[in-house]
């Protein structure tokens, strides 16, 4: 069994997912906690967001015990609602520490270029990097680099070309190595009448001709556009044949929600059964249980589902993973992949449990208290907050920031600046905090509301 659990491991994380209802983000409220139960474990991830609902930062816990600790950081940054930059910290010796650093260029509105940086003691050493080049506004070229002994070396190259109707033709696949061309790959789409996608062919390309290697073939339910199967296939190049790899077939119910997943795997000449997953929704047409079933005794048996649950805003907000009879303790937890709906985006985790919650963004509290001049006031946000407060430090040039208490103490301080917007006081007591915010535009002060946790 447990080759067979790894497998259904690694399918349920790239399987056939189906469309879950999509909400706009300015219609509902965003995501701004999601606790994943992983083995023994509980993690905790808080995001807060700016005035256009980017996300901006992200905050990880672990629970040990009854008490939650810090793990890591990201925080984003925006210029004209595109992503410039992107931080990663860890949570060490009682502070963060910046190791990680994305920049992002944009020309036209359009990404160019992504560098990754490694950091340390507040010093960038660049890592890798991809460069992105367009003609008349769609991808044309990808190349991605790596950084060693102070050059950059090429790793791979993709170009892309288009029929006239802007859909992908052609994509061809370059790997380098040390600079040198080790491996090219060519991928050719092509579509029915309906435009949709037919077949994908995979050629390499050996002795400077393109040879097959895989082939995928799509079937479409007449006037419906809805998949019914996909049979993949691999080049047999001494008989110059397609031989059968695998094949899944779809079913769908009166209202094309599917309904059935069979996976099959050509063994000899004949079909064997390999996988196989039903779906269950409810009158609303949202999705409660999606099941895995193995072939077991020349049947296919119930091991595991995943089921939805605590409906809210049109979303399930409760995803658990569970063992069926045939997979173990009926009704106890699995780790296994969970997908769901994060804001407009569908999303994996890997656990066995995952609760979603949200919390208005900004109206949680006051941001601006009485006693402090707005025009010398800084926009915090959340205020109460149980730790993390954040301010859009794109909205400000900081030269530094202080947190005091109310005997005026310095218990904060932040000189290095990588203009980081968060303020972390998650290691002092409930209670009234003052945060002076030096600018260019003078200092800027904000009372700040600790609460303590639940």
């Amino acid at each position: 069994m447990g080759f067979y659990f790894k497998y259904i491991l690694f399918l349920l994380a790239f399987s056939f997912v189906p469309r879950l209802s999509l909400l706009s983000q300015t219609e509902e409220p965003l995501v701004t906690e999601i606790q994943i139960t992983k083995g023994d474990s509980i993690y905790k991830n808080q995001y807060i967001y700016n005035e256009e609902n980017a996300k901006t930062l992200a905050t990880k816990y672990v629970k040990i015990g009854k008490s939650w600790f810090l793990r890591e950081q990201t925080e984003w940054y925006y210029s004209q609602n595109n992503c410039t930059e992107q931080q990663v910290r860890t949570w060490k010796n009682n502070s963060w520490n910046l190791n990680h650093l994305i920049k992002f260029e944009y020309q036209d509105g359009l990404i160019v270029n992504e560098t990754h940086c490694s950091v340390k003691d507040f010093v960038e050493t660049p890592s890798r990097k991809t460069e992105y080049i367009y003609n008349h506004g769609k991808l044309a070229e990808k190349n991605s680099f790596t950084f060693e002994n102070d050059i950059w070396r090429l790793d791979s190259k993709i170009n892309y070309s288009y029929l006239p109707n802007s859909q992908i033709n052609v994509i061809n696949l370059k790997y380098y190595i040390s600079g040198l061309l080790s491996e090219e790959e060519k991928i050719n789409y092509s579509y029915n009448t309906a435009l949709d996608v037919d077949s994908i062919l995979t050629q390499k390309k050996t002795n400077d001709e393109w040879v097959n290697s895989t082939l995928q073939i799509y079937y479409y339910s007449p006037g419906l556009g809805l998949k019914t199967a996909e049979i993949s296939k691999e080049w047999d190049s001494i008989y110059d044949t397609w031989n059968n790899l695998q094949i899944i077939d779809y079913k769908y119910n009166a209202s094309n929600k599917l309904i059935e997943e069979d996976y099959r795997f050509w063994k000899t000449a004949f079909w064997k059964t390999d996988l196989f997953y039903t779906y269950h929704y409810d009158t609303n047409g949202f999705l409660l249980k999606k099941t895995t079933y193995l072939p077991i005794y020349n049947d296919y048996r119930p091991i595991s589902s995943i089921i939805y649950s605590n409906f809210e805003f049109n979303r399930a907000n409760t995803i658990e993973a569970k063992y069926e009879f045939w997979g173990g303790e009926a009704g106890d937890s699995i780790d296994t992949f969970i997908p769901y709906q994060f804001n407009n985006e569908l999303v994996i985790n890997s656990g066995s449990k995952i609760n979603i919650s949200y919390i208005p963004v900004y109206d949680t509290g006051k941001s601006d208290f009485s006693g402090i001049e707005k025009k010398n006031s800084i926009k915090v946000y959340p205020n109460p907050s149980k730790g993390i407060f954040y301010y859009t430090s794109e909205n400000y040039e900081i030269n530094k920031w202080v947190v005091r208490d109310l005997n005026g103490k310095t218990l904060l301080t932040n000189e290095k600046s990588k203009r980081s917007g968060a303020i972390d006081l998650g290691n002092f007591k409930p209670g009234v905090y003052i945060l002076q915010v030096i600018t260019s535009d003078g200092v800027k002060t904000q009372k700040l509301m600790r609460e303590g946790e639940n």
